[in-house]
């Protein structure tokens, strides 16, 4: 019984940042290295969550989670972290803060005879731009380089992490390419 009220007085409330979104951070509760969240807040996000007694199933991308749900401050909670790393993502806590970050973790990075392709198992947002002299820009917002990510590129392209949250892809051309305009939408593969 000492054992549960010591858990019970470390919890924080804390944000969720789904970091390929713009929107604001959603709520969630810290404790310990888990971020817990509310049983509507993946809803939010476009996740199927299926409630039975004391489990859940939560599906996205393509995927269903069983969870073992628990009680925080009141309300029916899961574990975020677990979710995120069984779909393929990454996750981490801002140094400082108790902000909790969503990325996902590319798994294919191919630049090969102009043509890009990214293939990643949980959204990000990709942006392009041309900057003078004669580079491409392509930014993934949401993203991470892991350990496995594959690259097959052409010589004269730079992949690396940019920002925490941004993977940049810099190749070298010698024309204005043609680029999408306006905003990408979030997409697990872009090409």
């Amino acid at each position: 019984m000492v054992l549960a009220g010591v858990a019970y007085g470390q919890v924080r409330t804390a944000d969720v940042l789904y970091t390929f979104q713009e929107a604001t951070p959603q709520p969630g509760y810290r404790l310990g290295d888990e971020c817990f969240v509310a049983l509507d807040t993946p809803e939010q996000w476009g996740w199927k969550v299926k409630k039975s007694s004391d489990s859940v199933d939560v599906t996205a991308e393509g995927h269903t989670v069983h969870l073992t749900t628990r009680y925080v401050s009141g309300k029916m909670v899961i574990p975020l972290r677990k979710v995120i790393t069984e779909l393929g993502g990454q996750t981490e806590w801002t140094p400082g803060a108790d902000t909790f970050n969503v990325f996902s973790n590319l798994t294919q990075v191919t630049v090969r005879n102009g043509k890009v392709h990214v293939q990643s198992p949980l959204p990000f947002k990709p942006t392009a731009f041309f900057l003078n002299p004669g580079r491409t820009v392509i930014d993934l917002d949401g993203a991470r380089i892991a350990p496995g990510t594959e690259q097959q590129v052409d010589s004269g392209v730079r992949i690396g992490q940019f920002r925490p949250n941004v993977v940049r892809i810099v190749i070298q051309t010698d024309f204005v390419p043609k680029l999408p305009e306006g905003k990408i939408s979030e997409t697990k593969n872009f090409d």
